[in-house]
């Protein structure tokens, strides 16, 4: 926990203010810290490894760079969500705390594919106010901290817009090309172009699904739409729209993700780094007879199971309440996947059930929660990001809507 409060606090008091600093902006990429970051004004001295200060004007920008801990690495690695979503929370209530700091807001984000949160908070230190934006990112080898501290004013800041959005991951000089290798060659080749399309459409149904419950909290809570008090509710005529305010970026998001070429690069050294001999049963299997009616199971089963252990108040397994669940949302799935998946086909249901209960199935499930996984992060990240930043046109398009609604 050395990016714990104390260092917000310190930094609090020994940065604030130092006006006059000129805006000159310089790009910032240490050798071997593995990010780089557009910052104003001018650098000032430290001791300390992996930390960087920047002061322009009445902002202090800084950057601090530790190593992480070999259970975090793993999580990271291993697409752990939940454990990595408590220790960022537990760092930001560090943060938070240390600084005496009151939180105004916070969203989870991803910084290429990597889990982060982003929150902003105002305090006061020697009688003075502040207003601070922090970022916090983990990725397999590192944890960033990013932080804006400056004035409260009543408007945001462009150079700490230019700050956060300049930031970006690189990969380091001294990783292995190994890593980067591709399924171009050898008996995995050509699965990556029969899987990339199924797999997008279950990343994108996920991240669809994960945040429908927080854009209609989002839709109830609208500030234009309290005035029509109980009447407020799904039922009401302009809801739909409401809705649609947020549901349009999502799709936005998820549109300009499949946009990146991510995931099939993911997907390609995912099954380039496949055993020959695993990589050669996968390929014997989805090449066969029953290859789509495979894919597709392998979709709907991941859809489910990603989004019911994503409802930790949900029913219990075996509950009635549990299959029905189940039942509910194997039906969503077949009815919004669409044509990027293999037509529903129970003419193989014994080679579907045999693959589903040998060696090979537990690799494919791992390699689809591997790209999946990653893919449904970034997009729920960018979306939670993209909502975030267009609050007041949201904002606006619903009070639209509800006076239209009437």
């Amino acid at each position: 926990m050395s990016l714990a409060g104390a260092l917000i606090a310190g930094l609090i008091v020994s940065l604030l203010p130092l006006s006059g600093a000129e805006s000159r902006w310089n790009t910032l990429a240490p050798a071997g810290a593995g990010f780089t970051v557009e910052v104003p004004g001018e650098s000032q001295p430290g001791d300390k490894p992996g930390h960087y200060v920047y002061i322009a004007g009445d902002w202090s920008y800084i950057i601090q760079v530790d190593s992480n801990s070999e259970t975090i690495r793993e999580s990271v690695a291993n697409h752990e969500s939940v454990p990595i979503a408590v220790y960022l929370d537990s760092l930001r209530g560090s943060m938070l705390k240390g600084a005496n700091a009151t939180q105004r807001s916070s969203s989870t984000v991803s910084v290429e594919g990597y889990p982060s949160v982003l929150f902003s908070y105002d305090g006061q230190a020697n009688g003075q106010a502040f207003r601070g934006t922090n970022r916090i990112v983990v990725t397999e080898d590192h944890l960033y901290l990013i932080v804006a501290i400056g004035p409260p004013g009543p408007s945001e800041n462009p150079d700490v817009e230019r700050f956060y959005r300049s930031f970006h991951l690189v990969r380091s000089a001294t990783e292995s090309p190994e890593a980067s290798r591709t399924a171009t060659t050898g008996p995995a080749a050509g699965l990556a172009a029969r899987l990339a399309g199924p797999m997008a459409s279950v990343a994108r149904l996920i991240t669809e699904e994960k945040l429908r419950p927080q854009v209609d909290d989002l839709v109830q809570r609208a500030p234009p739409a309290q005035k029509l008090g109980d009447k407020w509710n799904a039922s009401h005529p302009a809801w739909p729209r409401a809705r649609e305010s947020f549901t349009r970026r999502i799709a936005m998001v998820a549109d300009a993700y499949a946009q990146t070429g991510e995931l099939e690069q993911n997907l390609d050294a995912q099954l380039g780094a496949l055993p020959p001999s695993d990589a050669l049963a996968l390929a014997g299997a989805l090449n066969g007879p029953a290859g789509g009616a495979i894919v597709r199971e392998t979709a709907s089963m991941l859809f489910v199971t990603t989004i019911m252990a994503d409802e930790p108040n949900g029913p219990k397994i075996g509950e009635p309440a549990w299959y029905a669940r189940l039942r509910g949302l194997r039906s969503q799935f077949d009815a919004r996947v669409g044509s990027s998946l293999p037509p529903a086909d129970r003419s193989h249901d014994a080679d579907v059930k045999q693959f589903m209960d040998g060696k090979t199935h537990q690799l494919s499930l791992s390699l689809w929660n591997a790209v999946v996984g990653k893919a449904s992060t970034s997009i729920e990240g960018a979306a939670n990001l993209e909502v975030f930043d267009d609050r007041e046109a949201i904002l606006k398009e619903i009070a639209a809507a509800v006076d239209g609604g009437k």
